[in-house]
């Protein structure tokens, strides 16, 4: 769920789960308060990429962004791995449980 390379948490496996594997996404909002003082707050959801598999359009843009995604961002968000994986398992393939 968190990929920071700092924390020393494995990569994603070439081999990845779609039960097992989870997309996070974070809504971030910047307001103003008055002219000299702003509130910053992140809201955080984790959602099972075979929860992602079943809505179609939502599949095909995640797949879409990790596909046209430049090596340096993948790179950095340890991606690399389990990149042609994901996109196969969001472009139909099925959930399947690799040991």
């Amino acid at each position: 769920m968190n990929q920071r390379p700092q924390d020393s948490i494995p990569e994603i496996a070439s081999d990845c789960d779609a039960t097992r594997t989870f997309l996070r996404v974070e809504w971030q909002a910047l307001i103003a308060i008055d002219e000299s003082r702003i509130i910053f707050g992140i809201r955080i959801y984790h959602c099972a990429l075979e929860v992602v598999q079943r809505n179609r359009e939502a599949a095909h843009l995640l797949a879409e962004n990790l596909r046209t995604m430049p090596e340096e961002m993948l790179q950095y968000k340890r991606l690399a791995r389990c990149q042609k994986r994901v996109i196969g398992l969001l472009s139909g393939g099925r959930c399947q449980v690799s040991d």
